[in-house]
């Protein structure tokens, strides 16, 4: 929301002030401008730029539930995540640093089967379970 204050600020959209904004002045076209102030300004993922959004949305769902927007309107923002292109294509197969590759997943398995330690086995067992719902966040599935 911070971020979100800079821009307003920065584009001078503010209603209330110059960082602020009524809910009810709320707009998919606002969002718009936000979404690509955070791309071209702030050189932001569309993951990070989804995140953001994630307050933003919430608040405006709250706010048609008051009846502090309208339905809409609101219907328009909810929609208003930036899809991420998925590609199977093996150029775009580089490691991240973040994933595991079939043999580090099947070593792992391994491991899991050969393992004797209870503690340590739960946590295998919640990697998979994260693994298996479509890239649950492991420390999600802890908590």
């Amino acid at each position: 929301m911070n971020i979100f204050q800079t821009f307003l600020r920065a584009t001078r959209q503010g209603t209330y002030r110059s960082d602020s904004i009524y809910v009810g002045d709320m707009t998919p076209e606002l969002l718009d401008s936000y979404i690509l102030w955070r791309r071209e300004i702030k050189q932001n993922s569309d993951a990070t730029i989804n995140h953001s959004l994630t307050p933003i949305i919430k608040a405006c769902a709250y706010a048609c539930e008051m009846g502090m927007m309208e339905p809409a309107v609101n219907a328009r923002i909810q929609d208003m995540r930036i899809v991420t292109k998925v590609s199977l294509s093996e150029e775009e197969a580089e490691f991240d640093g973040k994933s595991l590759s079939k043999e580090q997943m099947a070593a792992l398995l391994e491991y899991y089967k050969t393992c004797t330690e209870p503690r340590r086995k739960e946590f295998l067992e919640m990697f998979f379970f994260a693994f298996h719902a479509c890239g649950l966040r492991v420390v999600d599935v802890m908590t």
